[in-house]
């Protein structure tokens, strides 16, 4: 049987073809394409098919979304968080000619997908007390801010989607508090994923950095994240290095209230 999955974020999408044997999974073709340089999912899946040379003969298809996924009597539809996509199951469906087609949140994918990894596939921050059966949290900083929970039901863990990373900021020290302040006047409402993010960490740098340098070569940079972490892992620029730090205080705070 084959199958097209594909994780539909807001900066980029990976995109894979497997075919299913036995409970055994064999990659066929896999992708990460720009998300950005497409005007919908249709069209980045359709580039993806056609740069493969695949043929269209699948069994299914199930896409994890960056954005809350609504069902209705007439099928699945979801708006990209970052993206202006609305993706419509029932037109995928009928455009790639796929019987069977699962919209879920990307961050419900990745749930699932955690049961298929080894010891050695991750890397522990700080022991804990493992409880058998017990709930799960999971929290990832991206384009946005995803959550979680995982939750025990008959013989497996059931993956629930969440959107805590829209929740108010909740500011804990006076630092924080003018942090706040600052993105405010910016955005209006300051979610969570306005300060645990990718562009959240470019937020605290610009603020920690203050008006002087409003445009320094870190920001200007194609990816302004990671020139941002480059900077602090390598201790060369001050603020990136508080901007680190300050961003992983709160991230394992946040963490730990799941």
């Amino acid at each position: 049987m084959r199958i097209l999955a594909g994780d539909v974020g807001g900066t980029k999408t990976l995109l894979r073809v497997t075919d299913a044997i036995d409970g055994e999974c064999r990659t066929i073709a896999e992708r990460h394409l720009a998300s950005a340089d497409y005007p919908d999912v249709l069209a980045l899946i359709r580039a993806f098919i056609q740069a493969e040379h695949i043929e269209k003969n699948f069994a299914a298809a199930c896409f994890g979304i960056a954005g809350p996924v609504t069902e209705t009597a007439s099928g699945q539809t979801a708006n990209v968080t970052n993206l202006p996509w609305r993706v419509d199951g029932g037109t995928l469906a009928r455009a790639l000619g796929i019987a069977k087609i699962r919209l879920i949140n990307d961050f419900q994918a990745n749930g699932y997908g955690i049961e298929a990894l080894t010891a050695e596939d991750m890397v522990v921050l700080q022991e804990g007390a493992v409880q058998p059966r017990g709930p799960r949290a999971m929290i990832g900083a991206g384009t946005g801010l995803g959550q979680g929970l995982l939750v025990w039901q008959d013989d497996r863990y059931e993956a629930i989607a969440t959107e805590g990373g829209h929740a108010d900021f909740a500011p804990t020290d006076e630092l924080q508090t003018r942090r706040l302040e600052f993105l405010r006047t910016r955005f209006g409402h300051v979610a969570y994923e306005r300060v645990l993010s990718g562009p959240g960490l470019v937020h605290i740098y610009e603020f920690l950095n203050g008006p002087s340098q409003p445009d320094s070569a870190i920001t200007q940079s194609e990816d302004p994240a990671a020139a941002i972490t480059a900077a602090a892992l390598a201790g060369t620029e001050p603020a990136a290095v508080e901007a680190l730090n300050r961003f992983s205080r709160i991230y394992g705070a946040q963490a730990g209230n799941l």
